[in-house]
């Protein structure tokens, strides 16, 4: 059952370019590793003592430095992530091997270079953030195929050598170094740009994730996941990966609202109550204090429910235009749309019929559609009880300090310590207004983001839950790791909901969660493969974790939770 399980699962991929890539990768890693490490049999002495000493090298300077000595050599560079932190002697070294190209405050920025013994066959750097490079040539007999791809836009380098690829592909400048007196590859290696000195980087495990076996990778996380929700939600966003159609996502959420009922006996299946709607024959108007509810409208199409206007309570105009829908002003609901049928969202409903009263509408016309439940997030399924005695909390985006008191009800048995980690300056005064209105104590409030090391990065600050580390930020703001906040204290609960940084911030986290194995709730639904790389790095570190999926936002693509207990 597995086996066909994982075989319909995988299928789609064979129609994906990027997969024929991977398989490569997969079945070269053995080839690849063997032809680096049997190079000294092929070069002379001396040959042999400047490769160790240049694979010696702790940084970049120090690299580009000693392989200036080489002559006879193929340097390929492409970058993944970005080329433009810290390199400002990086830049000052490439340049007397003869790379020309200035990528200093280039933040991601693609860029790829070959290099034939200090003169560029090949080199381009993206015009735009965002933008791709590739290459594909022979110099001389090698032939050659490169892709650097930044952070947003594929986030990944490829050097690939008469069929091989050789590249680390980790953040930062990867280079490939080829010995033409060998006629072999001689070094791979790749230097953090974001981190002072571009620290040399090594092949570490979490590094590996992407070249494991797709086919082992996702039958070890469904082997791991314990109940049959979680099996359904798992299925759902590998096919979303796939192919990226939210069809998939409307069917996850019909069947997750199955098992809301069961897993939560307050909490009243919605699709019931969307059957009633699809029948109905007044015309229906759907009422928002947000804007950007067009996910929502297509769910609710595709169950067969068509909303004929739109009535935001917010502001006289939404920040969409969309033509199947009319905007209608809050005072038509008393005129001209009386009859009509009022839906909001039922997390919404009480601040809607509020707003109502003001207007002398009458509220009880308002219909509440339990799609959002937060309530339940994070501490409410029973697998996640009870809790622990002196818990430690570490909460990553804190966003206004609710989390913090759910947590705080949720251990009953009282708690030692909070780490409360906000970057959004806006959204940090209201963590802290928090704290001191509910007189929370033991309680760190850490205005920084979380990611895998200490540095800085670009921010898009919007005071709201969609502050992320983004390329576009208006902002820079410090980030750091969990291992060197609470260093040696014995956390028993991660919590993570940082708008795509989560894969980061765990890898900043191993140490803890290799020593201790909190548990963990993490989202997964910022990035479609977030699905995958989560569950499988967690795996790496920690093989004695169980999960659960859970989706608690019916309609829309947020909220799938991932819960390593």
């Amino acid at each position: 059952m597995m086996k066909r399980v994982i075989k319909a699962i995988l299928k789609p991929f064979r129609r994906i370019r990027a997969f024929d890539r991977f398989v490569v990768r997969i079945k070269n890693r053995l080839s690849k590793e063997r032809d680096i490490s049997d190079q000294h049999a092929e070069c002379g002495e001396s040959r042999i003592s400047m490769v160790e000493q240049l694979r010696s090298c702790p940084n970049a300077e120090s690299y580009l430095k000693q392989l200036s000595a080489f002559s006879n050599c193929i340097i390929i560079a492409a970058v993944k992530d970005t080329p433009g932190f810290h390199v400002e002697h990086t830049y000052v070294s490439m340049k007397t091997l003869g790379f020309q190209a200035d990528i200093r405050d280039k933040h991601w920025h693609g860029y790829a270079a070959v290099i034939d013994s200090g003169k560029a066959v090949f080199e381009t750097l993206a015009t735009e953030a965002n933008g791709c490079v590739a290459f594909k040539g022979n110099v001389g007999n090698v032939a050659l195929e490169i892709v650097s791809s930044p952070w947003r836009n594929g986030n990944e380098a490829v050097i690939t050598v008469n069929g091989l690829d050789y590249s680390v592909d980790s953040r930062g400048i990867n280079i490939v170094v080829y010995d033409k007196m060998a006629d072999k590859v001689i070094d791979s290696v790749c230097f953090d740009t974001h981190i002072s000195q571009n620290p040399r980087t090594e092949r570490k495990e979490e590094k590996e994730r992407h070249t494991a076996n797709i086919a082992e990778a996702l039958k070890e996380i469904y082997d791991h996941l314990q109940d049959d929700e979680s099996r359904m939600v798992f299925n759902y966003r590998i096919r979303y990966l796939l192919d990226n159609q939210l069809r998939h996502i409307w069917d996850m959420c019909i069947e997750t609202d199955k098992y809301n009922g069961v897993a939560f006996p307050n909490k009243a299946p919605v699709m019931p109550l969307l059957g009633r709607l699809k029948e109905e024959e007044r015309e229906i108007v759907f009422c928002g204090l947000i804007h950007k509810h067009e996910e929502i409208f297509d769910f609710l199409l595709y169950c067969g429910i068509k909303i004929a206007h739109y009535c935001d309570l917010d502001s006289d105009r939404p920040d969409f235009i969309n033509q199947e829908y009319s905007i209608i002003t809050p005072e038509e609901l008393n005129t001209t749309y009386q009859s009509a049928v009022i839906i909001s969202l039922s997390h919404q409903v009480k601040a809607v019929k509020k707003l109502f009263r003001e207007k002398g509408i009458d509220e009880t016309r308002v219909v509440g559609m339990p799609l959002l439940r937060d309530d339940v997030q994070y501490f409410g399924p029973k697998f996640m009880h009870p809790p622990k005695d002196d818990e430690i909390f570490v909460d990553g985006g804190t966003l206004n300090g609710d989390t913090i008191s759910r947590f705080i009800k949720y251990a009953e048995k009282g708690y030692k310590e909070i780490y409360a980690f906000e970057p959004d300056p806006e959204n940090d005064v209201k963590v802290n207004n928090h704290i001191q209105k509910k007189g929370i104590q033991n309680v760190h409030s850490i205005n920084k983001g979380l990611w895998s090391d200490e540095t800085m990065l670009l921010f898009s600050a919007n005071s709201d839950g969609g502050s992320c580390i983004n390329d576009d930020g208006s902002i820079e703001i410090p980030v750091t790791t969990i291992d060197s906040v609470v260093g040696d204290k014995k956390v028993t609960f991660i919590k993570m909901d940082i708008e795509g940084a989560e894969l980061e911030a765990l890898m900043g986290a191993r140490k803890c969660i290799e020593k201790y194995a909190p548990r963990l709730t993490i989202c997964v639904y910022h990035k479609p493969e977030d699905i995958l790389t989560i569950p499988n790095w967690i795996l790496q570190i920690n093989p004695l974790y169980r999960f659960y999926l859970r989706h608690h936002y019916i309609g829309r693509t947020w909220e799938t939770v991932l819960y390593a207990v």
